[in-house]
Formats: structure tokens, C-alpha cells, sequence
């Protein structure tokens, strides 16, 4: 769930070129403060935190690299789009996870049986 967090955390960077705690609707402000540290532990080079804007904000070198997409247009759509999901579900990272998960079909899956392995 972490990883969604993450995506989030850059889909925000990239469309609203930087994010107050208020953005994150349904996480308390003791799990944001865990996930950024996680965040910014992983990627320092992504993010800051502008104490006159009162917002984290991204650095120059900033990339958005856990939004799929192969130029910075391509990224910043892919954030939108990833945002307005996010948007539907009001910011349940764990009711999004859990509706994916259910989406994931593996009847499609064939398992080797015994004659065949």
C-alpha cells in the first residue's frame, strides 16, 4: 500500500507542482508524516518541504518516476488520471488496493499438472 502512497505522493508533485498535509484526505497526519519520511528516505532527491509556501514541493531534479509514462507530458497525464481514481475512492488507499485486488482475475491462469512438469 506503501507503493500507492508513493504513486500519489508524485501524481500530486507533477499536477500540482506540490501538495499541502490537507491533500491526503483519509490518512491521519501521523501516517502522512511516516510515509513522507519513508518517501523522502527513498527518493531525496524528489521532494522538499518550503517552510514560506508552507507545502512540499518538488526539487529541481524531480522525475515523477513512479507515474508510468516515457516524457514528463506523458507522466503529468498519467497523474491526472491516476488522481481522479483516487479522487473516486476519496483517498481509500486501502478500499483502492482492495478493489484491485478483486478485479485481478486468475482464472486466465493455468497451472502445470503433474503429467506436465
Amino acid at each position: 500500500m506503501k507503493n500507492l502512497k508513493f504513486a500519489f505522493i508524485d501524481a500530486l508533485l507533477l499536477t500540482q507542482n506540490g501538495f499541502y498535509h490537507s491533500d491526503f484526505f483519509a490518512i491521519s497526519t501521523a501516517q502522512l508524516t511516516r510515509t513522507l519520511g519513508d518517501y523522502r528516505s527513498l527518493f531525496p532527491e524528489q521532494i522538499e518541504y518550503s517552510h514560506a509556501k508552507r507545502r512540499y514541493i518538488p526539487k529541481a531534479d524531480f522525475k515523477g518516476a513512479l507515474i508510468p509514462g516515457n516524457t514528463t507530458n506523458e507522466r503529468k497525464e498519467n497523474a491526472k488520471k491516476f488522481r481522479a481514481i483516487m479522487n473516486a475512492f476519496k483517498g481509500d488507499f486501502k478500499m483502492m488496493q482492495g478493489a484491485y485486488l478483486e478485479s485481478v482475475s486468475y482464472t486466465h491462469l493455468t497451472l502445470p499438472t503433474n503429467r506436465e512438469v
